[in-house]
């Protein structure tokens, strides 16, 4: 049959598309799926085509107040996209969507193959290889991205340019620079490559079309978003480049490259034997916007392959190898390369892939999509959600027209209410809490090149210190010197400046030390600086890079009330702004909220802020560690959204005493936290006041692109919490347990069963049958929690491998 190939091809990227389509469900139903991104597309598509809004999400509010989509990119590729989402309105449309026009990028490599020369088998089976080729199953898997469309398009265009037909060369083009303004970047790039290959005719068109595409999509987005441009250029770009530079103080290729760089460019270009370098006016000049940008940027997800980036690359490499593959004069040869090909990315995509085993989870430390802090994405068996009926419970119970405010990884399924949020939005899903300082202590005395008492000293060469305090000006004479105040001092400009050799790294030392700061090496060369604040935590911030053993550096220390700054030869390297950042967010504005602390992320931008519930929410369901508050209790009664054994009651305190805050069942002893506290209203704040029109910022410098109208001031913001859990266990096989118990510090642990407060290293003797167990749980900061009990062989403590697990993983 003279299709056949064509036909085999078709069927298997239709089951690879549909197997992936089923992850990518599965991850769905398993809240694994996103409002970064998911949910910022499909309710971009819903308000679009059921309430005619420019594409309008709630998600990206806070740095986009206009909420349409083209303010973050402009992805015009959107409007054909909502005709078959306007007919079947569900995550499926748009998983379907993608995943189909990636795997079927493997028919136009075929047809590509077959243009330049290659056999139908070994065009057929390169073609194959994209299938399984291990980066695409980022963009296969994760949520979905107009730009994930790229490669179908971009093979198109190059498709139609071999073939000569211009025309529909320009069409492609077009669909291709819809998926996103780097589009045109690249598709620049494409133009470049073939007026060096001589299809001059051609390339300038699609040069001066993209050019033209780029203007106008940057302006779109100005237009619509003032400073998205201004957070993509001045943050995301130059101030990393900048960052990189001063972090070793000696810019040289390592700069820019790093562990993850190199692994990931290794698997990009390695799955495919290196092959594109061979061409490198298509292997690398054809994609040098996006190597740049990874090289450039320290967004990590940029290069990872779990996620979604890998497409705009991913069919430039594959016509790269093609054009490699047929410059090789002997076909025996280009057929065992081939061979290879096909078999080392089969193999890598069991192995390592989805479709598989998924033991890239295992093997490499890249990040990864997920509403909590595991290894699991690839490894499907390893993904579960142990409070899925509880939050499939809590859902439900939200009236049709009520707001609500969600976190990330429930967002994707409350997305079709135009009132439901995830982000933290000034004014309407209430206010910031900032600190309006570093609130310093009085400094009583401030010790040079060791602690007050002598320890921890410098190990190596320094000179030329000195120190402005204020106004007064310090000399240093000699070395690890004390200068002590009569009286305290307030902090309100700090210099110090010194020059050092490090010569030893085998323990932690002091550069200068004081009871309201500390500048210090750490035992692996960083350099550490604590800030020690009037009724607040301690702050430590570390260099990203360390010094270097038998060099001479200038390090300075800059503190005012607003920020801290360490500066290495001139360049900063750690810098600790307080100032308006936000630190917590009093929740007030919407009617309903859920909040699963087992997974308390907020947000892209903002970061990680705990939230205040304002005195008018009441809870009105709990359970494995979610739980909803209305503005309106409809019932008298606590709704359970779990039947389980096993009963967590929480405390606003640090001894589990008086009236406690929530009582929670859980269906299983297990807790996955990623930050403090187990509930909001264990989180104590103390108010000294409010400030208007402020401009705020979160985790990084663009979070918020408008004042708030109002921000509260905190003087202190701490945590106090306790619990008490107790229920029952079930012992199959009598005889002697071993109670192993890990927590976190400073929390303080007691086990009892049957009432028996268990004893460190001293085994317990169990009769098979129903015993109570009684977890008693102070001072909780950070929850971590782990209780085994392991069946002993012998009073050797000799053990068999069956246990029963009580566990709190750490994050």
């Amino acid at each position: 049959m003279k299709n056949l190939p064509e036909i085999l091809l078709l069927l298997l990227a239709i089951t690879v598309a549909g197997y992936t389509t089923y992850i990518q469900l599965f991850y769905h139903q398993n809240y694994q799926t996103f409002a970064w991104d998911l949910g910022i597309f499909l309710q971009s598509l819903e308000t679009f085509v059921f309430h005619q809004k420019l594409f309008y999400n709630t998600v990206e509010l806070p740095y986009n107040p206009s909420g349409s989509y083209f303010g973050i990119h402009f992805s015009p590729i959107l409007f054909l996209v909502a005709i078959p989402y306007a007919i079947y309105p569900q995550p499926l449309t748009l998983f379907l969507i993608k995943n189909l026009l990636i795997c079927l990028t493997s028919l136009v490599i075929y047809k590509i193959g077959r243009e330049q020369g290659l056999s139908e088998l070994s065009s057929a089976l390169i073609a194959t290889t994209y299938l399984f080729f291990l980066p695409m199953y980022g963009p296969l898997t994760t949520d979905f991205h107009p730009y994930s469309l790229f490669p179908f398009f971009i093979s198109l265009t190059h498709l139609h340019v071999l073939r000569k037909k211009h025309h529909a060369t320009l069409i492609t083009t077009i669909l291709g620079l819809s998926t996103n303004e780097i589009a045109a970047l690249l598709y620049t790039f494409y133009g470049l490559c073939l007026i060096i290959k001589g299809s001059r005719e051609v390339a300038k068109k699609i040069i001066l079309l993209s050019s033209m595409w780029f203007a106008s999509a940057i302006t779109i987005i100005t237009l619509l978003n003032p400073t998205q441009l201004q957070y993509y250029v001045a943050y995301h770009i130059i101030q990393e480049l900048c960052k990189k530079v001063s972090k070793t103080f000696n810019f040289n290729i390592f700069t820019i490259i790093n562990h993850d760089k190199a692994a990931y460019l290794t698997i990009v270009y390695g799955l495919l034997l290196f092959l594109p370098l061979l061409c490198p006016i298509e292997g690398v000049l054809t994609i040098l916007p996006w190597l740049l940008l990874v090289l450039l940027s320290e967004h990590l997800e940029y290069y990872s392959p779990y996620y979604q980036y890998s497409a705009f690359i991913s069919a430039q490499l594959f016509s790269a190898t093609i054009n490699s593959l047929r410059r090789l004069q002997k076909i025996g040869l280009r057929q065992i390369i081939v061979v290879m090909l096909i078999s080392l990315n089969i193999s890598s995509a069991i192995i390592f892939g989805p479709i598989g085993f998924g033991f890239l989870d295992y093997a490499t430390k890249f990040p990864r999509p997920a509403h909590f802090h595991t290894i699991y994405r690839f490894n499907l068996s390893g993904i579960s959600v142990h409070n899925h009926e509880a939050l499939k419970k809590a859902l439900k119970l939200i009236p049709e027209n009520a707001s609500l405010l969600v976190q990330n990884h429930l967002f994707p399924h409350v997305y079709r209410r135009i009132n439901s949020y995830v982000s933290l939005i000034p004014g309407v899903t209430g206010w910031p809490v900032i600190y309006e300082s570093l609130n310093l202590r009085k400094v009583e005395w401030i010790s040079l090149f060791s602690a007050l008492d002598h320890g921890r000293r410098f190990l190596g060469e320094r000179n030329a210190a000195f120190m402005i305090l204020n106004d007064r000006k310090i000399l240093f004479q000699g070395n690890n010197t004390i200068f002590r105040f009569k009286k305290a001092v307030d902090v309100k400009r700090l210099f110090f400046e010194c020059q050092l050799k490090p010569e030893n790294f085998s323990i932690s030392q002091v550069i200068l030390s004081s009871n309201a700061f500390e500048l210090g090496l750490g035992s692996n060369g960083y350099l550490v600086l604590l800030i020690y604040s009037k009724g607040r935590g301690n702050i430590t911030k570390f260099s990203d890079i360390p010094l270097e053993l038998g060099k001479w550096y200038k390090v300075s220390l800059n503190i005012t009330p607003n920020e801290a700054v360490v500066m290495v030869n001139g360049q900063t390297t750690i810098k600790l702004r307080v100032k308006n950042r936000v630190v917590a967010w009093i929740v007030d504005g919407v009617d309903y909220i859920i909040l699963d602390s087992t997974a308390s992320t907020w947000g892209f931008r903002v970061g990680l802020i705990p939230v205040i519930l304002n005195s008018k929410y009441k809870l009105i369901a709990a359970g494995d560690g979610v739980m909803v508050f209305s503005t309106n209790r409809v019932s008298k009664g606590l709704q359970n959204l779990t039947s389980g054994k096993y009963l967590m009651v929480i405390y606003p305190r640090d001894e589990p005493l008086g009236e406690p805050v929530i009582t929670m069942p859980l269906s299983k002893l297990l807790w996955k936290p990623i930050a403090p506290p187990l509930a909001p209203q264990c989180l104590m704040v103390e108010l000294e006041g409010e400030s208007h029109n402020v401009t705020i910022s979160g985790a990084e410098e663009y979070a918020f692109t408008r004042p708030s109208m109002k921000a509260y001031l905190a003087k202190r913001i701490r945590v106090n919490c306790s619990a008490i859990i107790h229920g029952e266990i079930e012992i199959n096989e009598e005889g002697y347990y071993a109670v192993e118990i890990k927590k976190s510090i400073p929390s303080i642990l007691e086990v009892r069963i049957d009432g028996v407060k268990i004893v460190k290293c001293k085994p317990i003797y169990l009769s098979s049958g129903s015993h109570s167990i009684e977890v008693i749980w102070k001072r909780i900061r950070y929850p971590l929690l782990e209780v085994k009990l392991i069946k002993l062989l012998n009073l050797e403590n000799r053990s068999d491998e069956k246990t029963i697990q009580i566990a709190y993983p750490t994050p």
